[in-house]
């Protein structure tokens, strides 16, 4: 830490000690802390043993000893629906990180990334226009961030159990993601509730996590956010509605104007199946239309030379499964399959961007699950046993 950073601290506790009671908002006016050594400063004061750097700790009227409360915190700094044992069930602590990370879009990406600014690669890469990047509140998380962003969180008002609560941190608050796409998903309402972050092309330097995608922390017990279905806030009542396989598939279609919900992967988790059925049915919702990706199938030679080819890709495979779980449970689900000439590969995105906006033909020729060449005994057989 600097002479700055010590002078920062000293300051800080100085003034906390005579103001236990100040909200956040009033120590950072009152301190002329420097928000960029603000996140360090705090928590070095909140792990400090030193009496006279400690953070006060308010009288809980428990007994001496007990250690509910670990971690002391200045009480006026938790909204008002937040708690200790809940903390940040109404996301805001997330709403304002993610609206952060959306401002974070016209840093400069490293020299060898395929795009100068993450605005760039949203607009020139994907294609989506400014509207778009706004509505859906697409972000970047950069490489070295911490300090600014816990700045950010606790001037808003959000204490350390709030900000953990996220899913964005560890629990000591180092951040998961560095040098990443950051793509909130949204409830019914149109709230962010979660987001999940991509990784550039090539990899960040500073980007440790594994695979294209990373999530929130919402295993960990100390965070509130969970992973909900994309594109549920798209679903208009009594309207077909599309299921694709991506995010950006989902996104691509919510701007070309159609109703569309994402898994994100191959299918839907079977965690979800109940969620998917409780929200097209609040929605009146009696007919969709699943669009997964066209992909050469994949062949394999077993120990004895024996050549085994695939009928159909993965994409296809899971959609018939969803199909056929949502047709088993009253809803007329139909599989629409995109054109391939001759490429590996075809997603909803290329149809859209490359093809054309107009899904009328695609539409038309989507066949009822239990009419698809995939539909099998086997599949109808899993759908029973799921149901």
């Amino acid at each position: 830490m600097t002479d700055a950073d010590d002078g920062a601290l000293e300051e800080l506790a100085e003034y906390l000690r005579l103001n236990p009671e100040a909200t956040t908002p009033e120590v950072l006016g009152a301190t002329d802390t420097d928000p960029a050594v603000w996140g360090d400063a705090v928590d070095d004061a909140l792990a400090s043993d030193d009496p006279h750097l400690a953070l006060e700790t308010p009288d809980t009227g428990a007994p001496e000893g007990d250690s509910r409360d670990a971690n002391p915190t200045l009480e006026a700094d938790k909204p008002a629906s937040t708690t200790s044992e809940t903390p940040d069930t109404d996301g805001s602590a997330l709403v304002d990180a993610l609206e952060w990370f959306h401002q974070q879009l016209d840093r400069d990406l490293p020299d060898e990334c395929d795009h100068d600014t993450p605005r760039d690669y949203y607009r020139d890469g994907r294609g989506w226009d400014a509207d778009t990047i706004d509505e859906k509140l697409l972000g970047f998380a950069p490489a070295n961030y911490k300090d600014d962003l816990i700045a950010h969180l606790f001037g808003r008002g959000h204490d350390r159990d709030a900000i953990r609560a996220t899913g964005l941190f560890t629990e000591d608050l180092r951040p998961l993601w560095r040098g990443r796409y950051v793509l909130p998903y949204f409830d019914a309402d149109g709230r962010a509730v979660y987001a999940i972050a991509r990784e550039t092309a090539p990899k960040h330097p500073e980007d440790f996590l594994a695979g294209k995608y990373g999530k929130l922390a919402h295993t960990k017990d100390y965070v509130t956010s969970e992973e909900p279905i994309y594109g549920l806030d798209t679903v208009e009542p009594g309207d077909p509605v599309l299921i694709t396989e991506g995010i950006a598939d989902a996104i691509t279609a919510h701007e070309a104007g159609y109703p569309c919900i994402s898994p994100v992967t191959k299918q839907f988790k079977q965690k979800h199946h109940d969620v998917l059925l409780e929200a097209l049915d609040e929605r009146d919702v009696d007919r969709v239309y699943l669009i997964q990706d066209a992909e050469r199938p994949t062949s394999n030679v077993d120990d004895r030379d024996r050549l085994t080819l695939q009928q159909f890709g993965e994409g296809v495979k899971g959609a018939v499964k969803t199909a056929a779980y949502l047709d088993e449970h009253g809803l007329e689900a139909r599989v629409a399959e995109l054109p391939r000439p001759g490429l590996e590969k075809v997603d909803l995105d290329d149809y859209l961007q490359g093809w054309s906006d107009d899904l009328t033909p695609l539409l038309a020729g989507a066949k009822p699950v239990d009419q698809h060449p995939a539909y099998d005994a086997d599949t109808a057989k899993d759908v029973a046993l799921e149901g």
